[in-house]
């Protein structure tokens, strides 16, 4: 008896486990769908090239499609004697270049012995086979650089897989265009004139994609700091050795990360799965008893 008593328990407990596993899941698969789609509207809208790179054809586009398309971009912290004399140096440099100003961006400050000082930030694009000449000259006029970074970043294969969708869209378009000549009622001409606008929207935005990377891909990104000489700034830290102190440190964000699990999963086990658990025992509890006391009059 004792045994079925079990048997009764234990069904009901995988089945909630199983049901619990398919609805956190599904609740971890809405919150991504839905962070696929804030990334695609909150992306940033890149700065206004110069009006030829709008003119990209498709042809131009499929040709870089058999070369690796790395995205270049440089970082350079530097002192020199005039902040923003040195940034407009700068940005007629890139203009030079073929090149454009993205921001420019100038501020005061105070410094530790009162005196009012100017920094500069900018960021300009260069033809990309122009960076490290580039780098080289902007380095020349620095009292002292403080920190360089030079970083690239390979889309050839997103960039190939939107070469292929935007094949499919056009395709798809061309279809669409093809029904409408061939629709014989307003709903039919309505329908597929929804789709022709759905279908020219994600063919825009992916042409809008693949324009940027033609962009980025042809003119690297660099990003400049221009500090006065007596200005209180750390240069970057290059120090690799052993710190026991940032040690603890990361035992105790780690601690606080496992802390944060083990709690969600109390939350969890309380609010959801405890109420769930006694919605499937009382029932069985109850049967339980009602079968025992039937079968011992029995």
């Amino acid at each position: 008896m004792r045994k079925r008593w079990l048997f009764l328990l234990i069904i009901p407990a995988v089945l909630l486990f199983l049901v619990s596993l398919v609805v956190i899941s599904g609740g971890g698969n809405d919150v991504a769908f839905e962070n696929t789609l804030n990334s695609y509207s909150e992306a940033p809208q890149a700065a206004q090239p110069p009006a030829d790179l709008l003119t990209n054809t498709l042809d131009e586009q499929q040709a870089r499609s058999t070369e690796r398309i790395i995205l270049k971009t440089a970082t350079l912290r530097m002192v020199v004697d005039d902040p923003a004399q040195r940034a407009s140096e700068i940005s007629i440099y890139a203009e030079s270049l073929g090149g454009w100003v993205v921001s420019l961006n100038t501020s005061q400050f105070t410094n530790s012995a009162g005196k009012t000082d100017t920094r500069a930030t900018l960021t300009v694009r260069v033809p990309a086979e122009s960076l490290t000449p580039t780098l080289e000259t902007l380095k020349q006029e620095a009292i002292q650089v403080l920190s360089e970074n030079i970083s690239g970043q390979d889309v050839t294969a997103d960039y190939v897989d939107l070469q292929s969708r935007l094949t499919n869209l056009q395709a798809a378009e061309s279809q669409y265009q093809t029904f409408m000549e061939d629709a014989a009622n307003i709903t039919e001409i309505t329908t597929v004139y929804n789709e022709l606008i759905r279908v020219r929207g994600e063919i825009e935005v992916i042409e809008g994609q693949l324009r940027y990377y033609d962009e980025s891909a042809r003119y690297s990104s660099v990003s400049v700091e221009l500090y006065p000489p007596d200005a209180e700034v750390e240069a970057a830290d290059t120090d690799t050795s052993w710190h026991p102190g940032d040690v603890v440190d990361d035992a105790i964000e780690a601690l606080g990360q496992t802390l944060e699990v083990l709690g969600t999963i109390i939350i969890w086990a309380v609010v959801y799965l405890l109420p769930v658990v006694l919605l499937f025992a009382v029932p069985a509890f109850i049967g339980y008893r009602v079968y025992r006391r039937y079968y011992q009059r029995s």
